[in-house]
């Protein structure tokens, strides 16, 4: 933990700390719905150290090294919050792996656009 908050203060040095409006605005521009990028914004933002935030380019292993599980629950926090159905047994959903937060806010947008929430 202790190398992943240095890395995370190293890269905060080089570049910009934008506002959650610039993040949205950004994954707006590659299609993700506002709703959907506010939401990766505030699910995401506690997995960064110092004064690092969210970058639609950020890898979400290698940067933040978020645990599969916890993406699992980050995906059901968003469906339970857009009262999307809840993957089962009989309605598995499979989170894409080696994601960028770009990545996962349009697989997320995606799941709201096939259950007709977002446009």
């Amino acid at each position: 933990m202790l190398r992943l908050r240095a890395r995370h203060r190293a890269l905060a040095t080089t570049r910009e700390a934008w506002t959650k409006g610039q993040f949205v605005e950004a994954l707006g521009a590659h299609g993700v719905d506002r709703l959907v990028a506010d939401f990766v914004w505030d699910a995401l933002l506690p997995f960064y150290h110092a004064s690092l935030v969210p970058y639609p380019d950020d890898s979400i292993d290698d940067l933040l090294k978020i645990d599969p599980e916890d993406m699992e629950d980050i995906a059901a926090a968003f469906w339970a919050g857009a009262e999307l159905p809840v993957p089962s047994a009989t309605h598995p959903t499979t989170i894409p792996g080696r994601l960028t937060v770009t990545g996962f806010a349009q697989w997320l947008d995606a799941q709201a656009r096939d259950a007709g929430l977002t446009g």
